[in-house]
């Protein structure tokens, strides 16, 4: 399921030298896979952290932009804009999706990104409806995949592989009265290839990869988002195989949990919500 490469976040990727020129091109020359350390696996569980509480933030947004224009839609297909997003609406599946490309003016020359949402409402008894209002929960799915850097015969760059449910096999969003109970399954996937060099001497300036393959699991998170700030209520469970994390919030602005390597404890885990959220929109 797992492989044991170095799980690591895009967060983590400032502490190594990216060498990138421009226009895309697929790398030439293979890297050395490298074992994984608790650093830089504390590291991607923070980046992982950060992108699995922002995701249901967003299709809580989603959700209210539907709950907003609610009597304003037709009965047939329409495409609106709507913060720089491309939005949807199936007769057919009842699929409401949101999807674009994702811009990046850090990284614009080497820079490709591409996310797709969707949502369906249910009522009392399991029919799906169209308008949000008539709903008590949604299915629900959010992918995104890109990438940057692997320029000419630049072997350096990123890529990423993300989603949180799938249409074919949704997560699970219950309106309750202090926000969405959510469960879902999800995988993150990024690979980084750079020149890397170790404290231990290991490596100087070898061109390595690195790759975070983390599975989440998601089940009873309660999310409450009041337009500006986001509260947290249950646990997250990752499995990134040999390593594994829980983190577990209160409603407060903390996040906290144990980071494991094949299930003993190495490391406590705290992050600030808030910063998390932050961090997710420098990701995505």
């Amino acid at each position: 399921m797992l492989n044991k490469k170095v799980v690591l976040g895009i967060g983590a990727i400032a502490i190594m030298s990216l060498w990138s020129c421009e226009n895309s091109a697929s790398p030439k020359v293979t890297p050395t896979s490298v074992e994984p350390t608790q650093e830089v696996v504390s590291s991607g569980t923070e980046t992982v952290a950060a992108l699995s509480i922002n995701m249901p933030v967003e299709v809580i947004k989603d959700y209210n932009y539907v709950m907003s224009r609610d009597d304003q839609q037709s009965a047939s297909f329409e495409k609106t804009s709507n913060r720089d997003k491309v939005y949807r609406w199936d007769p057919t599946t009842m699929w409401h999706t949101w999807e674009d490309d994702i811009a990046n003016s850090n990284v614009s020359d080497t820079f490709y990104g591409h996310y797709k949402r969707g949502q369906q409402y249910f009522d009392a008894n399991g029919t799906l409806v169209k308008k949000a209002k008539y709903a008590i929960g949604l299915n629900f799915y959010y992918t995104t995949h890109g990438k940057y850097g692997y320029v000419n015969d630049d072997p350096t760059g990123s890529s990423w592989d993300h989603f949180v449910g799938t249409e074919e096999h949704p997560g699970v969003a219950v309106k309750t009265n202090d926000g969405f109970l959510f469960q879902a399954n999800g995988q993150y996937d990024t690979i980084w290839d750079g020149y890397y060099t170790d404290a231990a001497g290991n490596f100087n300036n070898d061109l390595v990869e690195f790759e975070t393959k983390v599975e989440a699991k998601i089940e009873e998170l309660l999310i409450s988002y009041d337009g500006t700030s986001v509260k947290m209520y249950g646990t997250i469970k990752y499995d990134m195989a040999p390593y594994s994390a829980e983190l577990t919030g209160d409603g407060s602005d903390t996040v906290t949990g144990e980071l494991k390597y094949n299930g003993v404890k190495v490391q406590d885990l705290s992050f600030s919500v808030s910063e998390l959220m932050v961090k997710a929109q420098s990701l995505l």
